[in-house]
């Protein structure tokens, strides 16, 4: 999944070339993908020896940092930020600094729900770790079933039921119930998470996602997360109330 906003990207790279020369930019692009194992597309001879209308400074990163992951991209452009004729830069800083803060949101995201899972079974985990790995490798199909079996698992520990997810609507709603969650607010939760299974399962569960967009899959990504979240939140307010 592609995090990282491209006209953004694209006007970093723009910006890169009123502070870097050909040579520079060839330089520090390909000694960085060297240093991930990785060869340029292109010999620096071809791209500094043509015309530079042809192979100009934005063309010269962008086909560069091609090779490279959206994460890659991102380490590279951490360590851009610390050059001298970057950091006395304020507005290429500052749009190297919200490149990193866009990418890295989500994934921050990620390890809050980690930490928040650790309490709970080796199962439970395992889908969760598994859901991520399959999503950062772009297979979305076995993500989207992943996390909607981390949903399952944590749910089935919540309410003390072996019952499929479709089946535990009473269930939870006396979970929550139990929490102190309004019926207004108990309704609303149950609702989206009947929409969330209901794509679900004609999405991942039952088929591929062919018909589903990146954007949607992201979408399905971060509301797992917000119901996952929520879980949590209510179970360990129990836990505050048990204690008392």
């Amino acid at each position: 999944m592609n995090n990282i906003p491209v006209v953004l990207l694209d006007d970093i790279y723009n910006h890169m070339g009123d502070f870097f020369s050909r040579d520079e930019l060839y330089d520090l692009t390909s000694d960085f993908i060297n240093s991930k194992g990785k060869n340029t597309p292109r010999g620096k001879i071809t791209m500094l020896t043509s015309k530079e209308d042809y192979y100009s400074k934005y063309r010269i990163v962008k086909i560069n940092l091609s090779v490279l992951s959206d994460r890659e991209k991102i380490e590279f452009f951490k360590q851009l930020s610390m050059h001298s004729r970057v950091d006395q830069n304020t507005v290429l800083r500052e749009q190297i600094s919200k490149l990193i803060d866009t990418f890295d949101a989500p994934n921050r995201s990620r390890e809050n729900i980690s930490n928040l899972l650790a309490n709970y079974s080796d199962e439970v985990q395992t889908q969760w770790k598994n859901s991520l790995n399959f999503y950062n490798h772009k297979d979305y199909r076995n993500a989207l079933d992943s996390i909607r079996l981390t949903i399952e698992l944590l749910v089935k520990i919540l309410t003390n039921s072996s019952a499929s997810l479709e089946n535990q609507k009473g269930n939870l709603g006396k979970f929550l119930e139990e929490n102190g969650i309004s019926k207004e607010s108990r309704n609303l939760f149950l609702k989206m998470l009947k929409n969330y299974e209901d794509i679900q399962n004609n999405n991942a569960k039952h088929g591929t996602p062919d018909g589903i967009n990146a954007e949607e899959i992201s979408f399905l990504m971060n509301q797992s997360y917000v119901i996952i979240k929520f879980l949590i939140d209510c179970d360990k307010k129990r836990e505050r109330n048990n204690a008392r």
